[in-house]
Parts: C-alpha cells; structure tokens; sequence
C-alpha cells in the first residue's frame, strides 16, 4: 500500500468514509486525538525506508505526539492499513506485525517478554488496561478485553479475558 492509502485507512477508521483530503482537513480541526501520533507515525516510517533525509525531522515531530498523547511503538513495527489507537495514554505498542483495522484502547502493553514478541492478526481489538507479552499470536477477528494479560496464543474470533487470559468465548466470523 502506498503512503497514501495507508493515511486515508487510518483516518476512515476514526472519522467514516472519506477521502484523504477530508481526513487531513480533520487531523488539523478536530485536534486532540492520538491520530495525529498515528498521522506522523506513517510519514516517519515511510520517510525511514524512502527519504532518509526526512527521516530526523519526521522523527522529531513523531516524538511530541508520542509525549503529547502518550501513544509509543518502535518505527521498525509493521502496522497495517486502519490502525486506530482509540484512547491515548500509556499504550506501548511493540510487535512484529500488526494487522489491518486494529483497535488499541488505552493503557494497552504489547511487549517482550523471555526474547519473543507479539504478532498481530487483522481486526483485533485490546481494550482498556490489557497487556500482551512474549512470543504469541492473537488470530484474526480476536477481543482481548480489559485487564487481560495474555502470554499464549490466541485462536481467531475468540475473547480472552482474566489474569492469565484465558478464552471465554467463540465469537461468530
């Protein structure tokens, strides 16, 4: 996907069915929203692999968002198109991948633990407080929810939920 593309998935995912143009347009009038930590997120990951030169500078402005909204990740994670940190403040994102229209609340850890790290499938939501650490999966379609913390792999279209996580339900495909 092009940078472009990458930035309007991102935006439809908080603001509805737009064009990138609009997006940008709400990323500077609505303010106060960890988008915009996602917004130069993309652009520095990018500017990393194309436009070395850019890179300190985009780099730098990523960095007051990341302090700004309290939303942190490695630029060397994959995220893919619609990631959506729905509430900033003491996330810390660091996983191998992570999937298209991914949902992150706040207080979320995705983390290292015993030299592994998480991998991400597409549509999965963590909420409020959960943590995930060490070498797991969590499949396509899955719910972590609140205060969780997982340290095994995780089926798709299941939640997990409790201290260790442990599966509660099957959610429908």
């Amino acid at each position: 996907m092009t940078l472009a593309e990458l930035l309007k998935s991102d935006f439809e995912r908080l603001y509805g069915p737009c064009n990138l143009a609009s997006g940008i347009k709400h990323y500077f009038f609505n303010g106060g929203h960890p988008v915009r930590w996602v917004f130069w997120f993309r652009i520095t990951s990018y500017f990393k692999d194309s436009f070395k030169f850019l890179f300190p500078f985009a780099w730098l402005i990523m960095r007051h968002y990341e302090f700004k909204y309290g939303v942190h990740a490695s630029t060397g994670t994959k995220f893919g198109p619609g990631l959506l940190v729905a509430h900033g403040d003491c996330v810390y994102l660091y996983a191998e991948s992570v999937g298209s229209n991914c949902t992150f609340y706040q207080g979320v850890t995705l983390g290292r633990s015993g030299g592994g790290i998480p991998v991400i499938g597409d549509d999965v939501t963590v909420y409020t407080g959960a943590t995930v650490i060490g070498n797991v999966v969590l499949g396509d379609g899955c719910v972590i929810a609140a205060g969780a913390v997982v340290t095994t792999d995780v089926p798709p279209h299941s939640l997990f939920a409790g201290v260790p996580a442990k599966l509660v339900k099957r959610l429908s495909d």
